[in-house]
């Protein structure tokens, strides 16, 4: 029977949390150890930073998840010829029970894990374990992570429990006297209240320890952005006025990260620096550079805004090579018919330099086998 995503809401799973039990095997390890006893956890600032990255790890296991819920069910990606069954569900929205694309468990093992981080950040504080400062900052990360996660369930299940207990089971969300199902409405509500609460909304500060260089990787843009995370969740409230005060301050977020407004660097993050399309410019022909650069490469950070590598090195694996290359993966997904047809009819207007060079060759490569180029660019260097 097919059904859509948003009737598939069913499944069980045993979660734990193991504080250097983390998604990157390497690149996000804190202790030397591969995994800590529950009770021996949440001691001092340095196991609270263990559970920030162990949550951040998780992420890019959903990463995949993420641009199939979102992308494949739009109409600018589409399925290939070799797509398999699950995919191809999916694009025609008419997706079996077995369908693994349409599992909520992965969400859900991340948002459990976030709620017993937040948990037990609340007694650190009261055990004065952590100081008032620390827990502001690691509270935040987390309980926007869980924001994040829950706005994902929400746009693609509709109706969902909100969980905010530490639980050792899904099966105890079937208890649907305790966790009854919210519609997203609602549930938008619930997130706004408790994302506008957060303690720290503006980026962490310098000297901070978690902020810091894990195996070559700056650790600065691998947090949520919460103001722009705050913009997203107005927006989908249909909060027009909100959303649009948050989204102001992105694209004036140099504002925030350099207030006395006398750095370089003020000029450039989120700005069209360099009109005159310098060889270190994003603008120009240099455009899609912010897509090919390493990690850390200057000018492509100014344009970032929330950036976890995969690198080859470290586990998991970059998902989207097996699912868009279309050498070196399976190339189950490409750009539609649709959005070839919306760049092409696209001109250039006065002297805009930004949209000649996106399109073909750019944002995807074109000719038989069309492919989207901003998801796996020089994939076989990372």
């Amino acid at each position: 029977m097919k059904k859509d995503i948003r009737s598939l809401f069913t499944g069980v799973l045993l979660v734990t949390l193991s504080l250097s039990t983390l998604s990157c095997k390497k690149m996000f390890d804190i202790a030397p150890e591969d995994a800590l006893e529950y009770n021996k956890a949440y001691q001092n600032v340095y196991d609270a930073d263990a559970a920030v990255w162990g949550i951040y790890g998780k992420l890019l296991g959903i990463a995949d998840r993420y641009m199939v819920l979102n992308e494949l069910r739009a109409d600018l990606e589409d399925v290939t010829t070799v797509s398999d069954k699950y995919l191809k569900q999916i694009n025609d929205h008419a997706v079996t029970e077995d369908n693994p694309w349409a599992d909520p468990r992965p969400f859900y093992e991340i948002i459990i894990n976030c709620n017993d981080a937040l948990i037990n950040f609340d007694k650190m504080l009261q055990d004065k374990r952590l100081s008032q400062a620390d827990y502001n900052l690691r509270y935040s990360e987390v309980g926007a992570v869980r924001s994040w996660v829950y706005l994902q369930v929400g746009i693609h299940y509709g109706t969902v429990p909100y969980v905010t207990d530490a639980l050792a089971s899904i099966n105890d969300v079937q208890d649907k006297s305790k966790y009854p199902r919210i519609p997203f409405n609602q549930l938008l509500d619930n997130l706004i209240q408790f994302t506008e609460a957060l303690p720290n909304k503006n980026p962490l500060p310098d000297g901070v320890s978690l902020i810091r260089n894990l195996d070559g990787y700056s650790t600065t843009k691998m947090f949520v952005n919460k103001y722009c995370l705050l913009g997203d969740l107005h927006l989908w409230k249909g909060q027009w006025q909100q959303a649009a005060t948050y989204y102001t301050k992105m694209m004036n977020y140099a504002d925030v990260l350099y207030p006395a407004k006398n750095s370089e660097q003020w000029y450039e993050v989120y700005r069209v620096a360099y009109a005159g399309g310098s060889a270190g410019s994003v603008v120009g022909a240099n455009w899609n550079r912010i897509f090919d650069q390493a990690f850390n490469e200057r000018y492509s950070n100014y344009e970032n805004i929330w950036n976890i590598p995969f690198d080859k090195n470290f586990s998991p694996t970059n998902p989207f090579v097996n699912l868009y290359a279309r050498t070196g993966g399976n190339y189950q997904i490409k750009p539609s018919e649709l959005a070839i047809k919306n760049w092409n009819d696209q001109t250039q207007i006065g002297n805009s330099l930004i949209d000649i060079n996106r399109g073909a060759e750019n944002s995807y490569l074109a000719g038989t086998n069309p492919q989207i180029y901003k998801l796996i660019p020089n994939f076989f260097a990372l």
